[in-house]
């Protein structure tokens, strides 16, 4: 028998979710397309291989998956093997698959695509570096590309450092932006956490402090407002209801600190809730989060980045998911960092990687009802 992790022709059983998962040969399989029309598969990227992101989906690909996911792993198997060593546990017994063969592979259990170029398994641990970004930019273009061919109805991917991702090509201050542009997409995307029955957009996200008032406009507000309502609405919550805050203390005193909730953020709730979404503000933001945790609203938009992930870190670090919101499939990510400084330490916890696979899956689920009923 082959050691685990090595590349092998033979049949790879695992049990996934109760039941032996036998990854069929080429002759045996049924074509690609035939294969998803039966049920989506979602692509599972191992985000910065110089942080905790490949340890965190080697402990995520050693639990039972549920029956209805089918995960095409991308990143190189070395980031698999690194990962692996780090949490102590065997490596992943992935086929690998080449693009040129993607089609005549069963895809019943996880199989590995791999961007080229073995110079991305040269990647030093837990410090940013250009190759770690050339890694991670291979990957996101990857998906991109599965999704524009009909393949990935949806992904996730491990945390990636944005410095890493500049370095390595991206002309974009983080991920969102940077999905946007390999999207195409009209209107930005935006970042939506997730936690437990709750969620919250914002405004404004990766740029200085000094800047955000300036980056405070009306479409933006409603932007974040509309991206908001349409996961919320996917994810099925129990309570679709959106509390606004406030740019400035007090929500502004009307006027008093501020006029951006009269001239800017009022307007754009306002038209919101014509639209027929259920949104109410501009709060203060210091009683924001007070009302979410008395179950007034199951959403919250905020206005810049420590505005609102300060509260939900504080209420659910570990567990959280982002969902970057605004893009033509569900994407979902940890809520957390590539985390440096445990990376060597191989204590990193899967929770947050874990519950952005069942996030994605519903959201890809919902989305193939929908579809299914039109």
């Amino acid at each position: 028998m082959p050691a685990p992790g090595d590349r092998s022709t033979s049949p790879a059983v695992r049990d996934w979710g109760g039941s032996p998962c036998v990854q069929r040969t080429r002759c045996d399989a049924e074509p690609l397309a035939a294969q998803l029309t039966t049920q989506p598969a979602i692509g599972l990227l191992l985000g910065d291989s110089a942080g905790v992101g490949p340890q965190l989906a080697v402990r995520l690909l050693a639990e039972p998956l549920p029956p209805q996911v089918r995960l095409i792993v991308v990143g190189r198997r070395a980031w698999l093997r690194r990962g692996a060593q780090q949490a102590q546990l065997p490596v992943p017994d992935l086929p690998a698959v080449a693009l040129t063969d993607l089609d005549q592979v069963s895809i019943d259990c996880p199989i590995l695509l791999e961007p080229e170029g073995d110079h991305l398994d040269r990647v030093p641990v837990a410090s940013v570096s250009r190759e770690a970004g050339i890694g991670c930019m291979a990957s996101l273009r990857m998906a991109a590309d599965l999704v524009a061919r009909g393949v990935l109805a949806g992904f996730l991917y491990g945390p990636m450092h944005k410095q890493s991702l500049q370095l390595g090509g991206s002309r974009h201050p983080d991920d969102a932006a940077l999905l946007t542009e390999l999207f195409e997409c009209p209107a930005p995307a935006h970042e939506i956490n997730i936690l437990d029955d709750w969620c919250t957009s914002r405004v404004t996200s990766h740029i200085p402090l000094a800047e955000v008032p300036a980056r405070v406009s009306a479409p933006g507000v409603l932007t974040a407002i509309e991206q908001l309502h349409a996961v919320m609405q996917n994810l099925n919550l129990p309570d679709s209801h959106i509390g606004v805050a406030g740019l400035n203390p007090h929500a502004g005193e009307g006027g008093l600190f501020g006029d951006e909730e009269v001239e800017v953020i009022g307007p754009a709730v306002d038209e919101a809730r014509r639209r027929g979404i259920p949104v109410h503000g501009p709060f203060p933001p210091d009683t924001l989060f007070v009302r979410l945790a008395d179950g007034q609203f199951g959403g919250a938009v905020t206005m810049y980045h420590d505005q609102g992930q300060i509260a939900i870190k504080l209420l659910g670090f570990a567990r959280g998911v982002t969902v970057i919101g605004g893009l033509p499939v569900p994407v979902a990510t940890t809520a957390h960092g590539t985390a440096f400084d445990i990376v060597e330490q191989g204590t990193a916890r899967p929770h947050s990687l874990i519950n952005a696979l069942k996030v994605c899956s519903s959201l890809v689920a919902n989305n193939r009802k929908r579809s299914d009923a039109s």
